[in-house]
């Protein structure tokens, strides 16, 4: 008997390097045994053999389908899956070159078996997985099914590159410290992280974009069961929002305003009146916006949507397009990521009254799915178009500072390509107004980690208000205000 040890539980790495030495040296498989760590070796087991001291004829080489379904098997409870796994690799160099594909071989059956649990154990980690403030980190708690901390950790540290992270297990935690990521036993160290100052806005940004009319209790059951409900945040909302979800369905259905614009057909009444002659500049601005046609947006949407806000403010707000509550109620951030963004001033301590805010790009771009009409990002031709109308809005306006939210204002203002991501939360300074750029609160509602977003678009405004508090004090001369 051979016995082959691995590091750790899903330690794919050694057991892919030990299975194809001992395929090459002819060792059949009910002659390999495999032990994990310091566990599971037999009173009478050998020692565990160093792979690289076996000699084979030739090298062997595993396909890509093997060893991606090695990847994701491994991770599975079962004790079998090592033994099982080395028997389809010994098969397949053994001339069974499509065994993979034989779903009702015993074999290939269990393995996909296990592969499909753990990827389900790994998509409902990654969408699951709530960090907490704590000791100057985040700190999470997750109970998995299956051991797949060390095959998941990798997606976070992607996701949460800027912050110091740890996820605790009951068996296995997973930490990045910025630089590296380490996976190791739990032990006693495990930190059970209490609630935060960041609960209250995930809870309310979950309540915001709970649907009702969507609502199907069995399935959300299904995809979110009770088991992981004790670690997040939001699961004490679930009952009240299930047990009024039909009232608030039959609300929506009420005063709905949301409908597909129709080419040729009466328009929508514009909510807002036009501007009379004597009005200030920025409202006879918005009646010139009302009549552009530098483009071809203004045939389908409803009406331009011109910004509004403090005439002399000292921050602008700019967004890439309105959205389609926007488009129909003539008014910029009236939806729902208005809702998440204003939800957010209030956060960083930035009064709504004391911005201005505005779009790129004035007209809704859409395309139509049914009765909804579905955003679609404005082309560098729609942003060059309506560069007329915010270049005249941000004359009149001179702010100190424009938060750019999402990457098509950015680009409007500064033509940069760079990643958001890379540049967010930077100041760039120029002569006439510098720039912040941030996330869009659309895109917040979208992401699934839109809780860490969220935060960072709070900080982002906090810097943004430092930054021009601190101009302001330097020119003493300067006639602005923070207040609305």
């Amino acid at each position: 008997m051979i016995t082959f040890a691995l590091e750790h539980h899903a330690d794919a790495k050694s057991w892919l390097k030990a299975a194809q030495k001992a395929v090459a040296a002819g060792i059949e498989p009910d002659r390999v045994e495999w032990q994990v760590g310091s566990q599971g070796a037999s009173l009478f087991s050998a020692s565990p053999q160093d792979p690289d001291r076996l000699r084979g004829n030739r090298s062997v080489r595993f396909s890509t389908a093997l060893t991606r379904l090695v990847r994701q098997a491994i991770c599975h409870n079962d004790p079998k899956r090592l033994s099982l796994l080395y028997r389809l690799a010994w098969r397949l160099h053994h001339g069974e070159n499509g065994l993979l594909q034989n779903t009702v071989d015993a074999d290939v059956h269990a393995v996909s078996r296990m592969a499909q649990a753990t990827r389900r154990d790994a998509h409902k980690m990654k969408a699951f997985v709530r960090f907490r403030a704590m000791d100057n980190r985040l700190i999470s708690w997750f109970e998995p099914e299956h051991q797949i901390v060390d095959a998941v950790a990798p997606f976070f540290r992607n996701r949460f590159a800027n912050e110091h992270w740890t996820i605790f297990t009951p068996s296995r935690s997973a930490t990045w410290d910025r630089q590296s990521l380490h996976c190791a036993p739990t032990g006693d160290h495990v930190v059970r992280p209490q609630e935060d100052e960041l609960e209250l806005y995930w809870k309310k940004y979950y309540a915001s974009i709970f649907n009702p009319a969507r609502l199907k209790v069995p399935m959300m059951r299904q995809e979110m069961p009770k088991k992981y409900w004790k670690n997040l945040p939001e699961a004490e909302l679930i009952p009240e929002l299930i047990a009024g979800a039909e009232k608030r369905a039959r609300s929506m259905v009420k005063d709905a305003v949301t409908a597909p614009a129709k080419k040729g057909r009466t328009r929508y009444v514009r909510q807002t009146p036009r501007a009379e002659p004597s009005a200030s500049p920025l409202s006879q601005l918005s009646q010139q916006v009302q009549a552009c046609r530098r483009c071809p947006l203004w045939q389908p949407a409803t009406q331009a949507v011109p910004g509004e806000g403090n005439p002399d403010a000292a921050i602008v707000i700019l967004g890439d397009q309105p959205g389609d509550v926007e488009d129909l109620r003539g008014r910029p951030f009236a939806g729902p990521a208005g809702d998440v963004l204003r939800s957010a001033m209030q956060q960083s301590g930035m009064a709504v009254g004391s911005v201005y805010m505005t779009n790129s790009v004035k007209h809704f771009r859409f395309e139509s799915r049914g009765k909804r009409r579905m955003h679609k990002n404005p082309s560098r031709q729609h942003i060059d178009a309506c560069r007329h109308w915010l270049e005249h809005e941000l004359a009149l306006v001179r702010p100190e500072l424009v938060v750019t939210l999402g990457r098509s204002a950015l680009f409007s203002l500064t033509g940069t390509t760079d990643t958001l991501g890379e540049i967010r939360g930077s100041v760039i300074r120029s002569n006439s107004f510098s720039v912040l750029p941030t996330w869009h609160p659309a895109a917040i509602l979208r992401a699934p980690d839109g809780e860490r977003m969220g935060s960072e678009l709070v900080s982002d405004l906090q810097r943004a208000l430092t930054f021009v508090r601190q101009g302001l004090e330097k020119d003493s001369g300067a006639q602005r205000s923070l207040n609305p």
